[in-house]
């Protein structure tokens, strides 16, 4: 299609030709220029002397072809910035204008004048960046090249000035910027200037990766997560270690602290908190724009739990470090006192949930009861990871239990109310009281119970009033109020 379109342009040029009638001069481009940043094509042209003018059209060139572009330019048009279509960061374009008068005649092509399209390669082992450029065509000369560069997102500088014929240029970069970005002004003997595209390379060579082999994540005491992780290769001092975190994997991260990169290993902490964050940690170099190419997301394994009559319900949060990393097992860890770890349960799935019910007799004497979860990932390369809990711990009370009725008829089954308690007290002292307040049973033995009589004779059935008191293990004081139903079938 567009090369019916450069046929038929170049047809409705010469048709008048044939009928004897005379074309109207061709204009004149003065210049074409780039936009750098935009990529838009700007060109200006002086108009056509010949009378009748109406507007101006003008095509860019396509196989040695000038290709229709835009014909509604009017006679006093002389600037028109191209949007589209054009590619002057990818190659040189030339363009081309003409005339159109009343009588629909048309003026022959304008001599076309061609963009500079610059390129750039870095050199990562001498650290040099090599720019080339093809010469602005459509001027008689052009008296010098300008090279301008911006470091990291700054302003613009001129970096060299060159003579007009150049089509080349090394810069040596003595610093140490993220990304570099240039582009190239071709000057006029009059001032004119022409802009090239703009062209960025970027100069930071990352590790190869911050290994998720090499992380380790676990609780430090009393309340801090502390990570550390490593990556393989040793790096300049103008890189740093940036720590992130946010409460989503996916977006929001804040600076959380930047680090100095004196060796390959990276430790930092923070509070542990009832929502864990998510930290992202990148290596970067100072004065740049992060640059997450490599990166890692980390989160912490955090346990929590409720304790139940004697069962404890734990559950834990899981986000795995990377993609590329599949989960094992997890192994929830019982942590007697004094003693070694005991696992009491190993789940070979993501089930981040469950019930333990743990026989406190052999503890009687511990304050309080403790656990912890290990996750443990691999690889495909059969690398583990090993991540580890915070250490959840219960506090053991004294804790009462009283059933809510007894049936006192002699058949052998329920035939007492005795309290009951998940662990012997050293003093115990077990009340009722009728509904009028008269206590009618008192004892301060362990494991005695009411067997439903008072002087004798058996009590009435109703609702009775209890009073458990004593005191537990390591002399703490305990206290239960509650009622009970005497029933007779």
């Amino acid at each position: 299609m567009r090369y019916l379109l450069a046929l038929f342009f170049f047809f409705t040029y010469d048709i008048h030709f044939f009928f004897g009638q005379t074309k109207p001069v061709a204009p004149a481009i003065d210049y074409v220029t780039v936009d750098p940043e935009t990529g838009f094509i700007e060109i200006y042209w002086h108009k056509s002397p010949s009378p009748g003018i109406v507007r101006y059209l003008f095509g860019l060139y396509i196989k040695n072809y000038p290709s229709y572009v835009d014909s509604t330019l009017t006679a006093d048009t002389t600037h028109f910035i191209l949007t589209h279509t054009a590619q002057p960061g990818s190659k040189a374009e030339s363009v081309v204008v003409v005339a159109k008068d009343s009588a629909g005649q048309t003026s022959s092509y304008s001599p076309p004048h061609t963009t500079v399209c610059l390129a750039a390669a870095y050199d990562s082992c001498t650290g040099q960046t090599t720019l080339t450029w093809n010469p602005y065509g459509g001027w008689t000369a052009v008296q010098s090249c300008e090279v301008w560069y911006s470091a990291d997102n700054g302003s613009y500088q001129l970096l060299q000035t060159l003579p007009g014929t150049a089509t080349s240029f090394v810069h040596p970069q003595p610093s140490h910027p993220c990304r570099l970005c240039y582009y190239v002004v071709s000057v006029r003997s009059d001032g004119i200037r022409s802009k090239s595209n703009k062209t960025c390379v970027q100069t930071v060579t990352f590790p190869s990766g911050i290994s998720p082999e090499l992380i380790s994540l676990k609780p430090v005491p009393p309340s801090l997560w502390e990570v550390t992780c490593q990556i393989d290769t040793v790096l300049p001092s103008f890189y740093s270690w940036l720590i992130e975190r946010s409460e989503s994997p996916y977006a929001g991260f804040d600076t959380f602290s930047v680090v100095p990169m004196p060796c390959t290993t990276l430790r930092f902490t923070d509070a542990i908190v009832e929502n864990p964050y998510y930290y992202r940690i990148a290596v970067i170099k100072k004065n740049c724009v992060p640059h997450f190419g490599e990166e890692l997301i980390v989160k912490p394994l955090l346990l929590r739990g409720e304790k139940k009559a004697d069962e404890y319900l734990l559950s834990w949060s899981f986000y795995s470090p990377s993609d590329s990393y599949h989960l094992k097992e997890f192994t929830v860890y019982f942590l007697p006192p004094g003693e070694s770890p005991e696992a009491i349960r190993h789940t070979m799935n993501d089930f981040c949930e469950i019930t333990f019910a743990d026989d406190l007799a052999a503890y009687a004497s511990a304050e309080q009861l403790c656990f912890t979860v290990e996750a443990v990932l691999t690889s495909s390369f059969s690398q583990e990871v090993v991540m580890q809990s915070n250490t959840l711990c219960f506090s053991v009370e004294t804790e009462v239990t009283v059933p809510d009725a007894f049936t006192p008829n002699d058949d052998g089954h329920n035939d007492k109310i005795i309290p009951r308690f998940n662990r012997v007290p050293s003093e115990v002292s077990f009340m009722v009281y009728d509904r009028w307040g008269k206590k009618v049973f008192e004892t301060h033995s362990y494991g005695e119970g009411w067997d439903g009589m008072v002087a004798g004779k058996k009590a009435p059935e109703g609702i009775y009033t209890y009073i458990v008191k004593g005191t537990g293990f390591n002399e703490k004081k305990f206290e239960k109020i509650g009622y009970f139903s005497l029933i007779y079938p």
